[in-house]
Order: structure tokens, then C-alpha cells, then sequence
């Protein structure tokens, strides 16, 4: 059995997640807003479980320990700064095409 555990709350959608990938879940409390639940995940090292229980995005929230939360943000925040300038050139760029007026498109005319 894993040493470390992280206490989170999990969406419906994340309990589902974690059950069809059969990775232990203990329930550890009723559910709270949105029907979310709190529960304890084994996990193998700070480092690992950030890795694992950052792939469920949005839909967990590790409320301990620290330092998993720790790194799950920093890990969050160096995905956003690596994604960044994409968001910013795709945006650039569409705002270009929005003010860029398009070319009428020719139209032909079929025969019937």
C-alpha cells in the first residue's frame, strides 16, 4: 500500500473517471456543492500524484497535502505559460481576419 494519500474533492464526472480506471478511491465524506465528493487517493510521491491527478483538470480539487497542492499548481501554471503564446498568436490573429474585410466570393452560374 501507498504511504502517501491525498485528501480532494472529486466532481461526478472525476468519481466516474477514477473508478472506470480502478485507481482505489476511499469515500471520506458526504457530498458537498454540485454533488462533489471528498475522498483519500493513494498516491506514490508528491511528484507522481501531481502528475496523475492533474490530468483530471478542473473536475478534482486535492485539498491536501500542501505540497501536493503545491505542486499541482505549479505544474498548472508552467502548462498555461507553455500555452500561452499560442492563445495569444491564434487571438492576434483573429483579430486581424475580423477587421481584414473578406473578398466577395465569385459566384457561377449553374445551368439547369
Amino acid at each position: 500500500m501507498h504511504p502517501l494519500q491525498a485528501r480532494a474533492r472529486v466532481s461526478p464526472r472525476c468519481w466516474t473517471w477514477l473508478n472506470h480506471a480502478r485507481i482505489p478511491v476511499v469515500l471520506c465524506g458526504g457530498p458537498t456543492e454540485a454533488a462533489w465528493k471528498e475522498v483519500l487517493i493513494s498516491i506514490e510521491s508528491i511528484a507522481h500524484g501531481a502528475r496523475q491527478l492533474l490530468a483530471y483538470g478542473a473536475e478534482i480539487e486535492v485539498l491536501e497535502p500542501t505540497a501536493l497542492r503545491q505542486a499541482i499548481y505549479e505544474q498548472a501554471c508552467d502548462l498555461v505559460r507553455r500555452h500561452q503564446s499560442v492563445v495569444a498568436a491564434h487571438d492576434t490573429k483573429q483579430q486581424r481576419l475580423a477587421v481584414r474585410p473578406s473578398k466577395p466570393e465569385k459566384l457561377t452560374e449553374t445551368k439547369t
